[in-house]
């Protein structure tokens, strides 16, 4: 009988610590999930890992979205406060613009992770350096076929160390440079095109009105890219009289009320924008009145910060949106 007793005594005992393992453990894990999303949104502690960089390195996040044979992908890869976008359509790889040197290594990861050696084209809207810090990096690691900026006027010439960096490197690795030209339209895979619209001036007193400005068209579907250009440069491009209609259209200068007007928004008809947007930046991008533009044009709008890195997929026809934040790739 006794022996009965101090068995059932073990067997309870046995059982609670059993039914404490699985409470322990979704505690720890509740804990640490709210650590990671405080860490996330308010600590911000380098030496912790963010849930997309966990998944990413188990697995379970895909890296990035790839276009099919016969389809065109523009990927707008996350720089925090700063452009990069990458045009993938056959053997066409064209980068425009790759954000500040402190995101480079992510950039470069980006393109290992899509096994891109080369670039058929570089193109830098303009010498800021969150268009360009890192581009002397990317022209010294990558093959470039042809390297593309705006000419700008000899006094809006910046003496950055970015910028001196960039031309040092192509002037040592050979690489064929040229400036951007109005009209110029650049044959990619798949009957792709890019067309040069902007600068359309040389005596802009603003160096973002010289952004390269460019207009990519494949099949039935279009899109805009418009580096920092503002006001000045949109109404230069409307008065030029060319055909801005785009279905996507990277809005300019980060949602800053400087760009993106009512009539060149109108013009544009977009179904898309994507702002590129860093995280608790301190300029107040993307700026309401923009996205009230946008609301009122009817276009749907995405911002890095909101979605890291974006993937508009085109088969011609039809657009696929799909999202890399919040550790799944999700489809619009």
């Amino acid at each position: 009988m006794a022996d009965r007793r101090k068995s059932r005594k073990k067997e309870r005992r046995d059982g609670g610590r059993a039914k404490a393992f699985p409470l322990t453990a979704l505690f720890v894990i509740l804990a640490a999930s709210v650590f990671l999303f405080l860490n996330e949104y308010f600590l911000h502690i380098d030496a912790v890992p963010s849930v997309r960089d966990m998944l990413k390195t188990v697995g379970v996040l895909p890296k990035h979205v790839t276009a099919a044979d016969g389809q065109l992908a523009v990927h707008y890869i996350d720089v925090g406060q700063g452009d990069c976008q990458l045009i993938t359509v056959g053997k066409s790889n064209v980068l425009i613009d790759c954000g500040e040197e402190d995101y480079y290594s992510e950039v470069k990861e980006y393109l290992d992770s899509l096994k891109i050696s080369r670039l058929d084209l570089v193109i830098a809207t303009h010498p800021h350096s969150d268009h360009i810090g890192g581009m002397y990096r990317l022209l010294s690691d990558f093959e470039v076929g042809q390297f593309m900026m705006p000419r700008t006027a000899d006094n809006m010439v910046p003496n950055t160390m970015c910028y001196e960096l960039m031309l040092d490197v192509i002037e040592e690795k050979g690489i064929s440079a040229s400036y951007t030209e109005v009209g110029d339209v650049i044959g990619l895979d798949c009957g792709a095109e890019l067309e040069i619209l902007a600068p359309l001036h040389d005596d802009y007193d603003n160096l973002n009105n010289y952004s390269v400005v460019s207009r990519l068209v494949f099949g039935g579907t279009s899109f805009l890219f418009t580096g920092d250009a503002e006001r000045a440069s949109e109404n230069d491009i409307l008065n030029s009289g060319a055909d801005i209609r785009s279905d996507v259209i990277k809005i300019a200068h980060h949602g800053s009320t400087s760009s993106s007007t009512e009539a060149f928004l109108r013009a544009v008809s977009p179904d898309y924008a994507i702002l590129f947007v860093g995280e608790y930046n301190p300029y107040g991008h993307p700026n309401p009145n923009v996205l009230k533009r946008l609301d009122d044009v009817g276009c749907t709008y995405y911002t890095t910060r909101d979605c890291g890195d974006i993937v508009i997929v085109s088969d011609g026809a039809e657009l696929k949106l799909y999202s890399s934040k919040r550790g799944e790739i999700t489809e619009w």
